[in-house]
């Protein structure tokens, strides 16, 4: 038996994957909650979130690599505009100084569970450590539509609806893979046969190699071919370090100190630019071409100028845009056989009245309802309309407003 637990963001929707005879069951919890329900905490694999944590190295000046080493985690966190977070650094290879970055947030609660339950030699992996790619290989994720194609060392996060789409515009920037290799969270009949159909979208638009291996298998693959995995103590020892003050024990190399770090801050940011760079690029013409995609027309960048310019000069917009609202609504009810009567969007509360012609279309509603992760639901009314028509009247809450 093998479990692992996924720091989200929202650290109270963490979730906990235990393998049992080849088979994942999913929890969704609390970190310290899901921890507490581990029946192997010495063996508990962590993996901070792609939201949380990111991997880097940093160059090693030639002059002064002593104190430069001394305070690499100051310089490091120069480079970010986000002071809330905690730098790690690793072990030196060549030239270059390997570092993690991850939100304090997820850094306290890991330490608190460290401490309460005296874990020492966990593994912790960041997410995008599970989906390294070559320049000839693609990693796809897949959780519940929260789907993320890696590729060339850069990540594209799309759903069903967009995914050939983007796969598209991706083939158009000369991103071929021979190989791609799909990793599925759950492993549910709904998520394989998701999968399955993705797949055979790839397959028309490509010729390549596809593997699906669930996330366990990613982990064991990780892990046998990473030789600087880290431990949970590792994090919080090298944490509890006393720094080395280029303040408080000022000298005249301190001058060239400081000039060292201004260079590596704005060689850092200039890096960083360049390198997001390709995938900015690449998701404003997505989402141009998307936008767009029923108008007979190449000049995308002047449709989009035109159209701008022509809500400038309406006077009368709502104080409030929905549109997201709307469209995450509309991707939760999405059936031909339920309709729309009626909806009205107050501060706190959206109310709606939806048509269902069929007992299975209710029990599409009621499904549907229960699956979502973006509202809380209560139904008001089910009122039958003749023969053909059920209304049903109920009332939904942004979890995240």
């Amino acid at each position: 038996m093998q479990e692992i637990i996924i720091i989200k963001p929202e650290t109270n929707k963490c979730l906990f994957v235990e393998n049992d005879n080849g088979v994942n069951k999913l929890n969704e919890g609390s970190l310290h909650d899901l921890v507490n329900k581990s029946n192997r905490k010495e063996d508990l694999i962590f993996i901070i979130s792609k939201f949380s944590s990111i991997k880097d190295t940093i160059q090693i000046p030639k002059k002064n690599k002593s104190i430069f080493l001394k305070n690499a985690k100051n310089i490091i966190k120069q480079n970010y505009s986000d002071q809330n977070i905690q730098v790690i650094t690793q072990k030196q290879i060549n030239d270059k100084l390997p570092y993690i970055v991850i939100s304090n947030k997820e850094f306290k609660e890991l330490e608190s569970v460290k401490n309460k339950f005296n874990l020492k030699n966990n593994i912790v992996l960041l997410e995008k450590d599970l989906y390294e790619t070559k320049s000839n290989s693609w990693h796809i994720s897949y959780f519940r539509d929260e789907i993320f194609i890696y590729y060339n060392s850069n990540v594209l996060q799309t759903s069903k609806n967009s995914f050939e789409n983007d796969i598209k515009i991706l083939l158009q920037n000369k991103y071929s893979p021979e190989i791609i290799k799909w990793t599925n969270l759950h492993e549910d009949l709904e998520s394989i046969k998701d999968i399955s159909y993705l797949e055979s979208l790839v397959n028309k638009l490509m010729k390549c190699d596809q593997r699906i291996e669930s996330i366990i298998e990613t982990i064991d693959f990780t892990k046998s071919n990473n030789k600087n995995l880290l431990k949970i103590v590792d994090i919080y020892n090298y944490n509890s370090k006393i720094d080395f003050s280029y303040i408080t024990n000022w000298k005249p190399y301190n001058l060239i100190l400081i000039s060292s770090m201004i260079f590596t801050a704005l060689f850092l940011q200039y890096s960083n630019a360049s390198k997001f760079y390709s995938q900015l690029e690449l998701r404003h013409k997505n989402i141009l071409s998307s936008v767009f995609r029923d108008l007979e027309s190449n000049n995308y960048s002047g449709d989009l100028n035109t159209v701008a310019s022509k809500i400038s000069l309406v006077q009368h917009l709502p104080k409030e845009n929905y549109i997201l609202i709307f469209n995450l609504i509309g991707n939760i009810f999405e059936n031909p056989e339920i309709k729309l009567k009626k909806i009205v969007c107050n501060k706190d509360e959206i109310t709606m009245v939806l048509i269902a012609t069929s007992d299975k279309s209710v029990n599409y509603i009621n499904q549907a309802l229960q699956k979502n992760r973006v509202f809380s639901s209560k139904i008001n009314s089910i009122q039958n309309q003749g023969d053909k028509e059920i209304h049903i009247n109920l009332s939904l809450t942004y979890e995240d407003a």
